[in-house]
């Protein structure tokens, strides 16, 4: 019997940001149906996905959440994650911690 594994996604990581993330998400699902992935963004980002079913044929294997604050790219991810508790990167470490 194959394991479950649940992973804890920031969709807002990087430099292109949550188009790239999810994508990839998608498609990393896809190839390995042993995996759950919560998906963290700031609110209203990943609405265009959930409207269009890009994460619905999945099974319920992809959660969108909707969080906070964006974290700016001049901010320290320390201070960010102390600051901005309802970010997504805040959130997504605090899912994946537990």
């Amino acid at each position: 019997m194959t394991r479950t594994v649940k992973l804890a996604v920031d969709a807002m990581g990087g430099d292109i940001g949550a188009a790239v993330t999810t994508a990839a998400v998608v498609a990393f699902v896809r190839d390995n149906p042993h995996v759950c992935v919560d998906l963290f963004a700031t609110e209203g980002v990943l609405d265009g996905y959930v409207d269009k079913g890009l994460l619905g044929d999945l099974d319920g294997k992809i959660t969108a959440i909707a969080c906070g604050p964006q974290v700016d790219n001049n901010e320290k991810p320390s201070s960010a994650v102390r600051g901005k508790r309802s970010s997504s990167m805040a959130r997504a470490i605090e899912a994946g911690s537990s």
